[in-house]
């Protein structure tokens, strides 16, 4: 229970844990695999509490898992570490995301969402940006689900933080229900499906932080198509 006092060593351990994992799928072990997964997670939420990987674990690759995918918030306050897929047992893609912050000089980690996951998929954090709005620093969430294998899709969330790191979703931002895309949009209340696909278009989005405008390749009918707009204001 000792801090390690390496990034090679935190991140070996993990990537042997995953491996772990990735065996006991192979084998159709359904307790191995709940057992491996638990003590993956642990372990991930333990060495996320020693301050090296604050300082050392750096941002990857939004498809760059080494063992973990890292992304950061642009002010760097917080930073979110996703695991690789770790559902074996069906389509249904699952993961989970940590999110990693400082309260009053003390490391704090978060599992993002726990209580979405797996059934949900929520925790599959793969970008942050942030924007002023009436002094109040906002932080667009970018989330990847995955139902099938053709039928995947990216959500957003907006959120401010408590001090204690606990997020408010703030939907308002969002276009009204009934401009909702896809066929989840009423999937989660605090989330927005941006695009979807369910024949395995290359789906994505992205966010510009200046004029608040949503860039998005998403299926219509039969078609991928882009589609542009803003967040909504008071």
């Amino acid at each position: 229970m000792s801090p390690y006092t390496s990034m090679e060593a935190i991140m070996e351990e993990l990537d042997n844990l995953a491996n772990l994992c990735s065996d006991a799928c192979y084998k159709g072990s359904n307790d191995e695999v709940f057992v491996c997964e638990d003590l993956l997670l642990n372990r991930i939420e333990f060495h996320l509490h020693n301050s090296i990987t604050w300082y050392e674990y750096l941002p990857t690759d939004v498809f760059s898992f080494s063992p973990l995918q890292v992304t950061a918030s642009p002010d760097g306050k917080y930073k979110f570490y996703t695991t690789r897929d770790i559902n074996c047992r069906g389509t249904v893609g699952e993961w989970q995301s940590f999110c990693q912050f400082w309260v009053d000089g003390r490391l704090e980690v978060k599992r993002w969402q726990e209580e979405y996951i797996p059934a949900d998929n929520m925790g599959n954090v793969r970008r942050v940006w942030q924007y002023n709005y009436h002094d109040t620093t906002f932080y667009v969430i970018k989330s990847r689900y995955r139902e099938t294998s053709n039928d995947i899709g990216y959500r957003m969330e907006i959120v401010t933080f408590e001090l204690d790191g606990t997020p408010k979703y703030h939907t308002r931002f969002f276009p009204k229900r009934k401009e909702y895309a896809g066929k989840y949009a009423d999937y989660k209340e605090s989330a927005y499906v941006v695009c979807w696909t369910e024949v395995g278009f290359n789906v994505d989005y992205t966010f510009d932080p200046q004029t608040l405008t949503v860039t998005a390749r998403t299926q219509e009918g039969d078609s991928l198509v882009t589609k542009t707009w803003r967040l909504k204001l008071d």
